[in-house]
């Protein structure tokens, strides 16, 4: 072999060696650049709630053996102390203060002095129209509209939704719903329509799991944020109950005398048991037991299968919901007069005169049971002694409904104006007479807003009113 072929030879060796040390540093360095950043990171079990909502908090890749300050925004909320891998797993409660909105909970090695943050939205729903499946009406988490404030309160914005509906709205996840001729989604801050679907009479509506349950003709469940219809369920005559969902159960009914519960998810009727009268209010579902109150009592069941547990005050036309606190049931017959029974006996504990019967629902927050009808009662919820009245200058056309101390309420049928009192003395804080004629809905507090469906003769139509407090109180 000649010189030249060997000296070739060994320019090409070379020349292949170079190549496989390049395809080499590339293979090393691409996988280098995909290999996970280290460092400190915090998870949260759930990223939004109310204020006290109880959180998971899991950690990795502080210090090993150390102390992690949590802090929720600027404040110390909690400590906890990692492993010898620099792990932890706590748990922290968002502050009762804590205002609606998004909020940083931050974790730091108090010797490494590793941080690692993350967000919490503070955000409280209003998901069925008595807030919770009890019916007790209270929402024990409003922390912006208070007894100093709310008479500031004015007018934000409205929205006409046609038709002539008794529903209440409802408020989950930013979106507040209210159904009339159509059943609508608006956006809670700034009224824009999300989506709407025809309807039937009716529309009163519950929230779970990202579904609205609304019942009309039939039982619908959409998407809660796109209005896609997931299912309908169809029975005899209208359903006029608002539903009420528990543990993936909705329970419902209307003027077909029959108490219904379907599979959440799927629509599927679970049971369905016959009530004496058509039921015209909402249920109450507490500790394993459905009450409903109908054309001639109150009736208790048992909400896996619905086998009749007892009845109570038969005789009568009852127009409102029963309300369940503290185990007692608080309802109002249609002689005029509020019982407190027991929840799991149907046995009255004491009742007391209110002058004359309404469509109202009791009302119950901190040991006290209001009623609304020509006078405004606050009873000891445990024995019924009075602890003040107020007397209204018309009857009211829905239920008063609690938040932070306060007492709200509408009422008149030609000249409508909505209140908001004192709970612990009834003293007026605050008032407004807005151009509508009746007033056909709870008002419903949540995240220092305040919504109210009413209906105004002139237009035939509906509106959905929204208050709140002016930006130089918050």
């Amino acid at each position: 072999m000649s010189a030249f072929l060997r000296r070739k030879e060994f320019i090409a060796c070379i020349f292949l060696i170079i190549c496989l040390l390049c395809l080499t540093e590339i293979f090393h360095g691409n996988k280098a650049s995909a290999a996970p950043a280290t460092g400190p990171i915090i998870t949260l079990g759930v990223t939004f709630g109310p204020p006290t909502t109880n959180i998971k908090v899991k950690g990795g890749g502080f210090g090993a053996e150390e102390t992690v300050i949590l802090d929720f925004d600027t404040s110390q909320i909690g400590t906890a102390s990692t492993n010898n891998a620099g792990a932890f797993s706590t748990r922290i409660t968002v502050p009762a203060s804590a205002l609606p909105g998004r909020h940083t909970i931050k974790a730091t090695g108090n010797v490494s002095h590793l941080f690692a943050k993350t967000f919490f939205l503070v955000r409280t729903n209003w998901p069925m129209s008595g807030f919770d499946p009890g019916q007790d009406l209270f929402n024990p988490y409003e922390n912006v509209l208070n007894t100093n404030n709310v008479s500031s309160m004015i007018e934000d914005w409205n929205q006409p939704i046609g038709g002539d509906s008794s529903a209440s709205p409802i408020v989950a996840n930013g979106i507040v719903y209210v159904g009339s001729d159509k059943f609508y989604a608006f956006n809670a801050t700034t009224g824009k329509t999300l989506w709407s679907y025809p309807i039937q009479t009716g529309g009163d509506a519950a929230v779970a799991n990202d579904i609205v349950y609304v019942g009309a003709d039939k039982l619908y469940a959409f998407h809660a944020k796109t209005g896609k219809l997931l299912w309908s369920a169809t029975v005899g005559g209208t359903l006029v109950s608002a539903p009420v969902v528990v543990n993936n159960v909705v329970y419902t009914g209307g003027d077909a005398q029959t108490l219904y519960a379907f599979n959440a998810a799927t629509g599927a009727l679970d049971w369905s048991a016959k009530t004496g009268g058509s039921m015209y209010t909402a249920p109450a579902v507490a500790n394993g037991i459905v009450y409903v109150s109908v054309q001639n009592g109150v009736y208790a069941y048992n909400a896996l299968n619905g086998n009749l547990l007892w009845t109570a005050i038969p005789g009568g036309d009852f127009s409102s919901s029963p309300a369940v606190s503290q185990g007692i049931v608080y309802v109002i017959s249609p002689h005029g007069t509020l019982y407190a029974l027991n929840a799991t006996a149907g046995t009255t504990v004491w009742s007391a005169s209110i002058l004359t019967s309404f469509s109202n629902t009791p009302a119950v927050a901190d040991g006290i049971v209001y009623v609304a009808t020509f006078n405004f009662y606050a009873f000891n919820a445990g024995t019924g002694a009075l602890i003040w009245s107020q007397t209204l200058n018309d009857l009211p056309n829905a239920s008063p409904t609690i938040a932070n101390g306060i007492l709200y309420l509408g009422e008149g049928n030609t000249s409508v104006t909505f209140f908001a009192f004192n709970a612990a003395t009834g003293a007026m804080l605050w008032y407004n007479e807005p151009d509508v004629d009746a007033p056909y809905s709870n008002m419903v507090i949540v995240n220092g807003m305040v919504y109210v469906n009413a209906y105004t003769i002139t237009g035939n139509e509906d509106y959905l009113y929204t208050y709140h407090l002016p930006p130089s109180t918050l």
